[in-house]
């Protein structure tokens, strides 16, 4: 409900900001207004950040801002949302099978073949650092046990895809 409030709430603001009236400053001023209030109920009510976070980042809740992700590792929110689960990218390549080395592209960490195969350990991550999924694919299919998480960090399902 607070979500839709909000859009609209932009979606006004822009449309008066594009009007054909003599005071388009005013307008203009008062559209922005409107769009940062609207930033400011979307954020107070979801406690998301004031805008969709880009690749390598998450949205750190408490100051409403997106946060790089730590080198080599996700930010500790989603270490404390998983504690069963383990950091286990922390030991580079040597986590990774024979023939495959470590990525961390963007949301998720796995281990990867030259040419882009998954193989190996997997762990992938929301927008706010909390971790996802994890489990492990060989030859780019997913097998064995998978976890999964809620964007809160609660465990919802585990899964065991056999093929090990």
């Amino acid at each position: 409900m607070f979500r839709r409030v909000a859009l609209l709430l932009a979606c006004s603001a822009v449309a008066a900001a594009c009007g054909s009236r003599p005071n388009r400053t005013r307008d203009a001023a008062i559209a922005t207004g409107a769009a940062v209030a609207a930033a400011g109920v979307y954020r107070a009510t979801t406690g998301g950040c004031w805008a969709a976070c880009p690749p390598r980042r998450y949205c750190n809740s408490a100051t409403g801002t997106c946060d790089e992700f730590p080198q080599g590792s996700p930010p500790v929110a989603a270490a404390a949302a998983a504690p069963e689960a383990n950091d286990w990218w922390r030991a580079g390549d040597a986590a990774c099978p024979e023939g495959a080395a470590l990525d961390e592209d963007e949301p998720v960490i796995l281990c990867t073949r030259p040419d882009g195969t998954p193989h190996g350990p997997a762990t992938f991550f929301y927008s706010n650092g909390r971790r996802e999924s994890e489990g492990e694919y060989r030859d780019g299919k997913p097998i064995g046990v998978w976890r999964h998480w809620d964007e809160d960090g609660h465990p919802t399902k585990t899964e065991d895809l056999g093929g090990q």
